[in-house]
C-alpha cells in the first residue's frame, strides 16, 4: 500500500480515502429518530433521549478495525455522536483479540490529535446533523496522516441531504472507485490489493 509522508487530504487512490457504503439498499429506512416520528420497521439507527447510534455502521467499524490491527496500521476511530462512541468502545470490548483501549473518541474530544488511520462512522442518513458545522466537520475530516475511511450510506451522499455537505463533495470527487462494499470489506482485500483509478491522457 502505497501513503504520503506527510498529512494530506489528497483522495485520487482508494488508499487516501475510502467510503464504505454499509446501509446499501437500506439507507432508505435506515434512521429511527425520535419517535414516533421518524420510525421505520428495519431501522438500524436509534434514539432514546439523544442517544443516536447506528448499529451497522458500528459492525463495519469493527470488521474494518479488525483488519487494520491484523495489518498492523496505527488507526483511531472517531464520531461525532458519544453515543455512537459508547457502542463502539462496547463492541470493541467485546470482539476477541481486538484492542480498545484509547481507541475510540468523539470528534471534538480528538481535536488537536490525528493518527495514520481514521476510521469515521458519521452515523446518521436522513439529516445533516453535525456536518452541518463547518469547523468541527473540518477538525474531523484532518484527523490523518495516512488514509481516512469514512463510513456512511451511499445513498445519503449521492443524492440524499449529505450531497451538498463537504463529505457529499468529497464522494462526488473520489466516484465509485472509492467505495467499499460490504463484501470488500469482509475480504480485507482493500488493504493488501487497493483498487487503481486509471487516468486517461487528455
Amino acid at each position: 500500500m502505497t501513503t504520503n509522508s506527510t498529512p494530506t487530504l489528497n483522495i485520487l487512490f482508494p488508499t487516501q480515502l475510502l467510503l464504505v457504503n454499509l446501509l446499501m439498499l437500506l439507507a432508505a429506512r435506515s434512521e429511527y429518530r425520535e419517535p414516533p416520528l421518524l420510525y421505520f420497521p428495519f431501522s438500524l439507527i436509534f434514539s432514546l433521549l439523544n442517544v443516536i447510534q447506528n448499529l451497522l455502521e458500528c459492525e463495519a467499524v469493527i470488521k474494518l478495525a479488525q483488519h487494520l490491527q491484523e495489518n498492523e496500521k496505527n488507526y483511531k476511530i472517531i464520531t461525532p455522536y458519544d453515543g455512537q462512541r459508547v457502542l463502539i468502545e462496547d463492541m470493541m470490548k467485546e470482539t476477541e483479540d481486538l484492542k480498545w483501549e484509547e481507541k475510540v473518541y468523539n470528534v471534538d474530544s480528538f481535536q488537536g490529535n490525528e493518527e495514520d488511520y481514521i476510521i469515521i462512522s458519521l452515523v446518521r442518513s436522513l439529516a445533516l446533523g453535525f456536518l452541518q458545522n463547518l469547523r468541527r466537520t473540518n477538525v474531523m475530516l484532518t484527523r490523518c496522516k495516512r488514509g481516512m475511511y469514512i463510513i456512511s450510506s451511499q445513498a445519503f451522499l449521492h443524492k440524499g441531504p449529505g450531497k451538498d455537505c463537504i463529505v457529499g463533495e468529497l464522494n462526488q470527487y473520489v466516484g465509485e472507485i472509492g467505495w467499499l462494499r460490504m463484501k470488500d470489506l469482509e475480504s480485507g482485500e482493500f488493504l493488501t490489493n487497493p483498487k487503481k483509478r486509471v487516468i486517461k491522457e487528455a
